[in-house]
């Protein structure tokens, strides 16, 4: 998998089967080992889905070829407004730090920001996300989402410049970590 504006390809491999990965940094093919991990997100690639709380955003389901090579990918319109957004809340406990990401791509360049909702409420670091023609896996580091009564959430927020704008998304993820330096596994259905 591929990080932060990184092009990206996917593949699948059946359960208990070795995964080889090959950088291209000139040390070849090496055995991927990731610890087991769950994606908290229900309806992963399913924006429309009622799972998805959508303001001022409108989900046209599978209008593009997703990184799979199966057209499941999801057109995310944003309409003028800064504050427009796509989430979903997800269960962790108290204190629990996660990792968010997503595959975006889109017709032109746009952009539009991550962030978390954490359990006090407040808003995680955003990450803004210059989404290109081709796909790209998105990631928001490691976060504490804290304590609290507020149900954490994943986002997936318009730019600050308030612009209409198309964005095909797939893919969203979010996992418990054990530490601040760690990153996302491979997507996980």
């Amino acid at each position: 998998a591929a990080g932060n504006g990184v092009p990206c390809h996917l593949s699948w491999v059946a359960a208990n089967t070795p995964r080889i990965e090959d950088k291209r940094d000139g040390r070849g093919p090496r055995y991927l080992q990731e610890m087991s991990r769950t994606n908290l997100m229900t309806r992963s690639e399913e924006f429309d889905n009622a799972a998805w709380t959508k303001t001022g955003v409108t989900v046209t389901a599978n209008t593009q070829r997703a990184p799979d090579g199966i057209v499941d990918a999801d057109t995310l319109s944003y309409t003028a407004s800064a504050t427009d957004e796509i989430y979903q809340g997800f269960t962790a406990s108290d204190a629990s730090r996660v990792v968010g990401s997503i595959y975006l791509r889109a017709a032109a360049p746009q952009t539009v920001r991550l962030f978390f909702l954490k359990k006090d409420g407040t808003e995680s670091s955003a990450v803004s996300c210059s989404v290109t023609t081709t796909w790209q896996r998105f990631v928001i580091k490691s976060t504490d989402i804290g304590t609290g009564g507020t149900t954490p959430r994943f986002i997936v927020r318009n730019h600050s410049d308030a612009a209409a704008r198309d964005v095909f998304a797939w893919g969203a993820q979010v996992e418990v970590c054990a530490s601040a330096g760690t990153v996302a596994t491979s997507y996980i259905r």
